[in-house]
C-alpha cells in the first residue's frame, strides 16, 4: 500500500519539483486496515509535497523494530514547521499559517483523522521538525 500511495503521489510531485524516495523491505507487512494504512501514507506525502518548495526531496521509510513494531517515516527537507505550530498539529481544523488569498486550501482535519486511523490500528503518530531543514511524520504500528 505504501508503494501504491506514492506511485499515486508521483504525477504531483514531478508537477512540483519534487523528488519522491522510497525505501520499504520487500515482505514487510504490518498489522491493520490497509485501506487506512493508505490514507495515512498518502495524506502524510501529499502534505509534504503541498507545502513545500520546488527541488526538495519527500522520503518515505519503513522498517521493523526490535520491539516487534513497523516504524514508517515521512520526511522533507522543506521549509519545516515552526515548534509552537508542532504541538496543534494532530488537532481539528488546525492549520499552519493559513493565509487569506489563493492558494492551497485544507480543511485542517487531514492530520487529526491520521491520528485516529493510527490510533485504531494500535498505533502511535509523532512529528518533529526544524524551520528550514525540514519536518518528519514517524507512525508505528504492530508487525503484521
Amino acid at each position: 500500500n505504501i508503494r501504491r500511495s506514492m506511485e499515486l503521489l508521483q504525477s504531483s510531485a514531478v508537477a512540483r519539483d519534487i523528488k519522491l524516495m522510497l525505501t520499504v523491505p520487500v515482505g514487510m507487512r504490518v498489522r491493520g486496515e490497509q485501506d487506512a494504512l493508505t490514507q495515512v501514507i498518502t495524506n502524510l506525502v501529499n502534505n509534504a509535497i503541498v507545502h513545500n518548495p520546488a527541488r526538495t526531496q519527500v522520503t518515505v521509510d519503513a522498517e521493523v523494530l526490535a520491539n516487534g513494531l513497523v516504524a514508517v517515516t515521512v520526511a522533507d527537507n522543506g521549509q519545516g514547521i515552526p515548534e509552537p505550530a508542532c504541538a496543534g498539529l494532530f488537532g481539528r481544523f488546525y492549520q499552519v499559517n493559513r493565509q487569506a488569498g489563493p492558494g492551497y486550501r485544507g480543511t485542517g482535519l487531514g492530520l487529526a483523522i491520521c491520528k485516529e486511523l493510527i490510533k485504531k490500528m494500535n498505533g502511535d503518530i509523532t512529528v518533529k521538525s526544524t524551520e528550514r531543514q525540514g519536518t518528519t511524520f514517524t507512525f508505528t504500528l504492530p508487525v503484521g
